[in-house]
């Protein structure tokens, strides 16, 4: 097991959707490790992660991992194997670049959530589970 899937069973959910004949199962097993540690990063509300459990799922009165979890940490490795130098920008925080006279900026207004998922749907998937905690004033 790589977190929350193993490597055969990731080959499968991927092959169904995309063109992976060119990515070798050590870049497929770097990229699902790389992918784990985000969802492993996230404050996740009623986290199973215990001295008695490794993981965040399952969660507290789960009895197993969700497959949206799985689904989110196969779809993040293989956007982490395909992603452009603007994917990688924008997950590091780069608002723009200059090179001379000429320059790119990234458009932040919509204010996406989670922008250290390269993958909108992990982002998505992850964001329900996410713990959001805001200033509080009693």
């Amino acid at each position: 097991m790589i977190g929350y899937v193993n490597l055969e069973e990731a080959k499968e959910f991927l092959k169904n959707r995309y063109d992976i004949s060119q990515i070798s199962d050590d870049e497929l097993k770097r990229a699902l490790y790389l992918a784990l540690d985000k969802i492993e990063n996230l404050n996740i509300r009623d986290s199973g992660k215990s001295s008695k459990q490794e993981l965040i799922f399952p969660r507290i009165n789960e009895n197993e991992i969700p497959f949206n979890i799985k689904k989110a940490q196969m779809l993040e490795s293989y956007s982490i194997i395909n992603a452009t130098d603007e994917d990688n920008d924008i997950q590091k925080g780069i608002l723009s670049k200059s090179i001379g006279d000429m320059s790119i900026g990234y458009d932040t207004t919509n204010k996406r959530a989670m922008l250290q998922f390269i993958n909108l749907e992990s982002a998505r998937i992850m964001s329900l589970y996410e713990r959001k905690t805001y200033g509080y004033s009693s």
